[in-house]
């Protein structure tokens, strides 16, 4: 409905982040629950997006939800977890639960583009540095942050530092021609 702390701080940092890019960004919402995050991104001019839960049920609901919004064949859905995912997005949405968060934080990391942002809520205050800490063990580091009603969420950015250390342990060495 919109309604929570944690879906309207999702919502404030998809209307600021969307019209930054220089073309319609792709997005995944990850445990999409009703789609309202998916919905509001193609609403905001988003591009391909695409809305996954692991519960069949949700993803039947966020696809009615879509229809009556006239936005159904605008949006692709999906029921599985990150595991099945190999594509990267320029946006990742996540409003879950924090072991949630922690469980998927590597594979949620996965699928963020080299500039984009990966944004995460259903934080509570208290837990801010441990899900942040998880995050930044994976490449991402605290853009800005949003707090309303004891609830956090943070917009991350992969480090620039760890992307290039990254890169350069996989890349093979050639050997100098004299």
């Amino acid at each position: 409905t919109g309604s929570h702390a944690t879906t309207q701080m999702c919502l404030q940092a998809m209307e600021e982040l969307i019209p930054s890019f220089p073309r319609p960004p792709s997005l995944l919402d990850f445990g999409t629950g009703s789609g309202i995050l998916a919905i509001t991104a193609q609403k905001l001019g988003a591009g391909r997006t695409l809305a996954v839960d692991t519960d069949p049920v949700a993803v039947e609901c966020a696809g009615k939800n879509a229809a009556a919004n006239l936005l159904d064949r605008r949006i692709e859905f999906q029921t599985g977890s990150a595991e099945s995912l190999r594509v990267r997005f320029d946006m990742v949405v996540a409003n879950l639960l924090p072991q949630e968060l922690l469980k998927t934080a590597s594979l949620l990391a996965k699928r963020v583009s080299s500039t984009g942002f990966l944004v995460i809520c259903g934080i509570l205050k208290g837990q801010k540095k441990e899900i942040a800490a998880a995050f930044a063990e994976e490449g991402l580091a605290i853009g800005s942050s949003k707090e309303k009603e004891g609830w956090i969420c943070l917009i991350l950015k992969k480090h620039r530092a760890e992307s290039t250390a990254r890169r350069s342990r996989n890349q093979k060495k050639v050997p100098q021609v004299p």
